[in-house]
């Protein structure tokens, strides 16, 4: 909402002058109540109005103000959207143990938790400063605010996993292969029996300036070179959808056609160069490719060029 384009771009000054101003849509044939459309409606709303109204686009600081507004809606009794809880991947991996460390977005926030399978509840324990994971399980949270209103709920999924070891990649190329199809896929799967239509070399996961299909699918193939041993965290961003493997071990599956989506996953990774394969299909109506990483709990980054191979 808040990248919406009030003016179209390419349009003449005089032109401009005829748009009086913006709306937004719900269509509620398939919302049941009205704490529903609260939900749908806010903090969208506040998005749309300082588009609007303020014709500026400074996102990180519109969200650093969002968080008073918040506390607003609260106290008037809007069923709103909570802000997502960060910080986290959905599958987990460790290799001993690991630490799961949440920060709530406002501290009058509650962080709950189960691990039996059920969703939290008000009543449900407070998710501690940092939870020790020691076996396999799913931890479900979810953030509640004073006046008891839950947000979305979040599975995380935690599995144990050896380090990988290294592949002896030798004489590696820079850049991954770049496997093109000029095809309508459903799923990544079939692009497996397919013959590709032209091959790239790539820097980077993007996809290549040429491509002009409307549909298509795109293998990357190679290596990922780590510079330390440690667990990885990955965020894979697809419209319409994707796989990640690394290490011949999956990571994320964000499969299928759907809108914009992120979905992470984890790897234990030691030092050096391991297997890399992202498959990326695209079913019309422009697309989103993007792929970032984590270590040790930083903030998501972009992978570094160097970093592949082939």
């Amino acid at each position: 909402m808040y990248n919406v384009a009030v003016v179209p771009e390419g349009v003449s000054a005089g032109q401009a002058k005829q748009f009086l101003g913006a709306q937004a849509n719900i269509w509620t044939e398939y919302i049941p109540t009205e704490n529903r459309a609260d939900y749908m409606a806010m903090p969208r709303m506040t998005a749309l109005s300082e588009v609007v109204w303020t014709a500026k686009k400074d996102f990180p600081d519109y969200q650093k103000r969002l968080l008073q507004h918040y506390l607003r809606m609260e106290k008037l009794g809007i069923h709103y959207r909570l802000p997502d809880l960060t910080g986290f991947a959905e599958e987990n991996v460790f290799v001993y143990q690991a630490t799961l460390r949440i920060r709530k977005p406002l501290d009058s926030y509650m962080l709950r938790y189960t691990t039996d399978g059920s969703q939290p509840q008000a009543n449900s324990p407070e998710l501690p400063a940092g939870l020790s994971i020691t076996k396999p399980q799913t931890i479900h949270v979810a953030a509640f605010t004073p006046s008891g209103v839950r947000g979305d709920i979040y599975s995380l999924r935690y599995q144990q996993q050896a380090y990988a070891i290294p592949a002896n990649a030798s004489s590696p190329v820079a850049g991954l292969r770049c496997l093109y199809f000029k095809k309508y896929f459903r799923e990544t799967k079939f692009m497996e029996q397919q013959k590709a239509d032209s091959t790239y070399i790539i820097n980077n996961v993007l996809v290549p300036k040429s491509v002009n299909a409307p549909s298509f699918g795109i293998q990357f193939r190679g290596y990922l070179t780590v510079p330390e041993t440690g667990v990885y965290s990955f965020f894979y961003t697809c419209d319409d959808g994707g796989i990640l493997r690394i290490a011949n071990r999956m990571v994320v599956d964000n499969d299928g056609n759907h809108f914009p989506i992120e979905k992470s996953g984890q790897v234990a990774l030691q030092k050096g160069a391991h297997p890399f394969e992202a498959d990326f299909i695209e079913g019309g109506g422009g697309f989103t490719l993007k792929l970032k990483y984590s270590l040790n709990g930083s903030e998501p980054m972009d992978i570094p060029d160097s970093w592949f191979s082939h």
